[in-house]
């Protein structure tokens, strides 16, 4: 759940599973309910010998009419050959909507020593294009702005481009929604190059 503060009050069910071209064996797969603005997911990586499952509950909720705060807990527990680690982690997360703008503050991995992040994002969504822009900073790297940009061609069909302010970090993606959500990214990782990626989402609740 990306940002705790926006979990769904609706009843959802969502299971999503990717699998990254030129990345051999690598799978990546997410189950999540969420109801009244709380939250349940199970994800799971699988790369060669290694394998993270991780277990997130999320609770959100409403301050007001506009504004959001939430919680996400999450266990994790990581296998390489014969190598086991088990972690546990937290993020909070502050948002507040005005008319077709969204905000919001969000702290990642506050009690992990690693993957520390402090994240400031806003969303402008002015029918048929999106735009949004995050201001972030870690432990790993010094501060960094990514953004998108994004045109909704109907219902059915969108289209979104990604930068950063470093320029080797860069997206272009496709997003077809129906009974299934097929989602095509092609991006380029400073670690491995350039991949593309397939993920398809089933909505039950819909």
């Amino acid at each position: 759940m990306h940002l705790p503060s926006f979990v769904p009050y609706a009843f959802r069910i969502t299971a999503s599973a990717s699998n990254p071209f030129g990345i051999e064996g690598f799978y990546a797969g997410n189950f999540a309910l969420s109801w009244h603005g709380i939250g349940l997911a199970l994800e799971g990586v699988r790369s060669g010998n290694y394998q993270r499952v991780a277990l997130a509950a999320a609770v959100s909720r409403t301050i007001g009419q506009t504004k959001n705060i939430g919680i996400t807990f999450r266990t994790a527990n990581e296998t390489a050959g014969k190598l086991s680690k088990f972690s546990y982690d937290m993020d909070i997360g502050l948002g507040a909507q005005y008319r077709n703008a969204t905000f919001g503050i969000t702290a990642y991995s506050i009690l992990g020593r690693y993957r520390q992040m402090l994240s400031f994002f806003s969303d402008l969504n002015i029918n048929p294009v999106q735009i949004g822009v995050e201001l972030a900073q870690s432990r790993e790297r010094p501060m960094f702005i990514r953004g998108y940009i994004g045109y909704k061609i109907n219902n059915s069909l969108s289209f979104k481009l990604g930068s950063s302010s470093d320029p080797r970090i860069w997206s272009f993606g496709a997003e077809f929604s129906g009974p299934l959500k097929i989602n095509y990214v092609f991006r380029n990782y400073i670690e491995i190059g350039v991949t593309h990626v397939i993920s398809v989402t089933m909505d039950i609740s819909r």
